[in-house]
């Protein structure tokens, strides 16, 4: 007959005693909040923002999932700098004057998928660093002081050593502009193969990182703007096989080689503006069967030639061309363009004169204004095709002074004096504006959609 303290017994009571003494302290650490943070227990948040503190503070919630320390001095973040906090999803650590992360400081995160590092003085990521956050999906490195050297660099300086990015396998946003870098080496990023969005605006690159871009084999949207890159050269985008918004807007470039861009069968946004270029090149537009989106606005063009857009002309939905210096355009520069093309912008540019576009009959934004436009008998056409369109335009008369500020649209005593003005006038159509023809830029993510939904979970 087994006693009041046998072995069954002791196996069953001891867990129970174990929850009733533990229970009071467990409770009481879920309630603990540092003096200088405000904590809502209810959603694991935690806010110490603007505090000065000089290190994490103790007595954090173990059950944080969320942590502010946004605007503190803590300058560095020594190994295990938040262990007993393995429920962290998100941790924000900007403006705090960081400037070393040690090797191991976030070690014991392993739940973590937003890490935000911007605006720091961090000149060095060294490998390791990052170690243990292998299901981070976003890290925020924006507005530091990286910058590229030699790897064989002694002196331990680098905008990122080699393997500084492993173990991140399941990474989908890394964020560096706003840095010093001019230049990115495939090590560097490695270990990311699933980096959808990769941002390196503002930074010193004189050339596309072709050689690391090739180790991003799901690479959705690239962003290069506001650099010193000069030329897109062959193969520069080869392994960029997924890619579909490609931003160089604000660089030097003054040529786009054949081959420079594709074959590139999924891009959809293409931003070229606020560059050199004194000519559309068209040659390069071949293998873009995708392309939505051209943004050319801000270059020296001048003049647009026949069959400029032709590669383009099935899928083009929104072109561009603003504040281009454009003067002229001939008339078959945007032949094969039609009814696909929903928006065409012309603003701002030195137009005199413009070829009536019959065949873009479902526009649903033309944007002519500030063109010194020239109303006379030339003009006509034009004036017609406009008269059938159902939309603003924004085109007015500059000369001749007696015609100037009236809308071209609507200058009908200017042009009744012209040859042909007695035929029959232009029927005057809606442009189409059916809901059902939404933008795709908008609605064609195919790639994106898994990408969204880890997005949506940040």
């Amino acid at each position: 007959m087994e006693g009041p303290w046998s072995s069954t017994h002791v196996s069953l009571v001891l867990p129970l005693l174990v929850l009733l003494l533990l229970g009071p302290a467990r409770q009481a650490a879920a309630q603990r909040c540092p003096q200088a943070c405000i904590c809502d227990n209810s959603r694991r948040h935690v806010a110490c923002w603007h505090q000065n503190l000089t290190e994490v503070p103790d007595a954090i919630p173990e059950l944080t999932q969320r942590l502010n320390l946004q605007g503190n001095l803590l300058k560095v973040l020594p190994a295990a700098a938040f262990q007993g906090l393995p429920h962290l999803t998100h941790l924000d650590l900007r403006h705090c004057q960081v400037e070393l992360v040690a090797e191991g400081a976030f070690r014991g995160l392993g739940r973590l998928l937003l890490l935000n590092l911007a605006s720091n003085h961090l000149r060095e990521l060294p490998q390791e660093a990052l170690d243990g956050l292998g299901r981070l999906l976003l890290l925020n490195l924006a507005s530091n002081h990286l910058r590229e050297l030699p790897q064989e660099a002694l002196d331990g300086l680098g905008e990122l050593e080699a393997g500084a990015l492993a173990g991140l396998g399941r990474l989908i946003y890394l964020y560096l502009s706003d840095n010093q870098l001019a230049g990115l080496s495939a090590a560097a990023l490695a270990g990311v193969p699933r980096l959808g969005y990769l941002y390196l605006e503002r930074n010193r690159f004189l050339q596309v990182p072709g050689a690391a871009l090739r180790a991003l084999p799901s690479l959705f949207s690239l962003h290069l703007q506001d650099n010193a890159v000069d030329r897109l050269a062959p193969g520069d985008l080869g392994g960029t096989r997924a890619l579909r918004w490609l931003y160089l807007s604000g660089n030097r470039i003054t040529e786009v080689p054949p081959g420079a861009l594709g074959p590139a069968r999924e891009l959809e946004k293409l931003h070229l503006d606020r560059n050199q270029l004194r000519e559309v090149p068209t040659g390069a537009l071949e293998g873009l069967p995708a392309l939505l989106e051209l943004q050319l606005s801000g270059n020296p063009l001048r003049a647009l030639h026949d069959g400029a857009f032709q590669p383009v002309s099935r899928s083009l939905q929104h072109l561009f061309l603003n504040s281009s210096g454009l003067e002229q355009i001939s008339p078959g520069a945007f032949s094969g363009l039609g009814p696909g093309l929903q928006s065409l912008h012309l603003q701002k540019n030195q137009l005199r004169a413009l070829p009536a576009l019959p065949r873009l009959s479902q526009l649903e934004l033309i944007d002519l204004s500030s063109n010194p436009f020239h109303c006379d008998c030339q003009l006509l056409p034009l004036h017609r095709w406009l008269t059938g369109l159902n939309l603003r335009v924004g085109a007015t008369c500059a000369t001749p002074p007696s015609a100037r500020g009236q809308r071209v649209k609507a200058a009908a005593a200017v042009f009744e004096a012209c040859p042909g003005w007695s035929a029959r006038k232009a029927k005057r159509t809606p442009a189409s504006r059916s809901s059902t023809r939404k933008t795709s830029i908008k609605g064609r993510q195919r790639g994106a959609d898994k990408v969204g939904k880890e997005r949506g979970r940040l």
